[in-house]
């Protein structure tokens, strides 16, 4: 394992995986964001691969989550995986979503965030340049995955992550802990006028958050996007000391990520993934 301030790049056998250290700090807590290296996928979408696509197979795709499952120390069956469709909808997850979207059809469609306050279930979100976000509240001990692209941080499903897990689940904004996984850079995420208004006229202080630059004689701009999210989650109440940032950019690490604007659309998927261990599994709380 190859320890960093900002990130651990775990490593067993050819497969490798990221962790947060703050996160590593809870013994009954498993969470991981995927590299490119480890699985059996094969082309543009060499090796661990989690998206579909005409030259993926989704024989190929199971076998990737068998092997995240492996690294998890759980199964595909116990896993649920979002239907993400760029919307800022959370889903409460229970017992009766186990396994939908890996192994069975899900009962849901656009769902961008999950939550769940129950052990031994793997919360899972898929990434291609977009954000993930990793909420763990330990008192209350409820977890919760989003997936934030630049839509989702403009519907702000940060905050309905937070509002989520305090309404219905139990947790406290002071007590939330989130994590920012690898996701575009600000200097790699360029937009046109229009998308960068959008931004503006939702929220004017986040003007403080871009820089403009002209290129090929059209004037662009360049937000950070996770300067943003910061900003939503301590307006919801999530104290600044407890938001941790990876600091990676999908787009500069073509070694360790897939990025759909690197690779133009023939990009592969990452996934993010999150459980809290069962209580007959060993662990010790402080």
């Amino acid at each position: 394992m190859q320890d960093n301030l900002k990130y651990c790049l775990r490593k067993k056998d050819a497969v490798q995986w990221l962790t947060f250290p703050k996160l590593n700090q809870y013994p009954e807590l498993e969470h991981g964001f995927t590299t490119r290296h480890g699985g059996v996928s094969t082309g543009e979408k060499t090796s661990w691969n989690f998206g579909k696509g005409p030259d993926e197979t989704w024989v190929n795709i199971f076998k990737n989550y068998q092997i995240l499952a492996e690294v998890l120390g759980t199964e595909p069956e116990k896993m649920v995986r979002t239907d993400q469709t760029h919307t800022a909808t959370v889903l409460v997850v229970g017992p009766e979503h186990l396994g939908m979207g890996i192994t069975r059809e899900r009962a849901y469609t656009d769902v961008d965030g999950l939550v769940t306050a129950c052990r031994d279930i793997t919360l899972v979100t898929s990434h291609a340049d977009c954000n993930a976000l990793f909420f763990y509240d330990p008192k209350q001990k409820v977890i919760g995955l989003a997936h934030s692209g630049w839509r989702g941080t403009l519907k702000e499903i940060s905050r309905e992550m937070v509002k989520k897990m305090v309404g219905e689940l139990g947790a406290r904004e002071e007590d939330i802990l989130v994590g920012i996984g690898p996701a575009l850079c600000q200097d790699c995420f360029e937009v046109d006028e229009d998308v960068a208004e959008l931004f503006y006229t939702k929220n004017e202080n986040w003007k403080m958050h871009s820089y403009q630059r002209q290129v090929e004689g059209v004037n662009k701009h360049y937000l950070n996007l996770k300067a943003i999210l910061r900003d939503t989650l301590e307006s919801e109440g999530v104290p600044s000391e407890n938001i941790f940032d990876m600091e990676l950019c999908s787009r500069c690490h073509p070694e360790l990520f897939y990025s759909y604007r690197r690779q133009k659309g023939l990009n592969g998927n990452m996934v993010s993934a999150m459980r809290m261990k069962p209580w007959t599994e060993p662990w010790t709380e402080d």
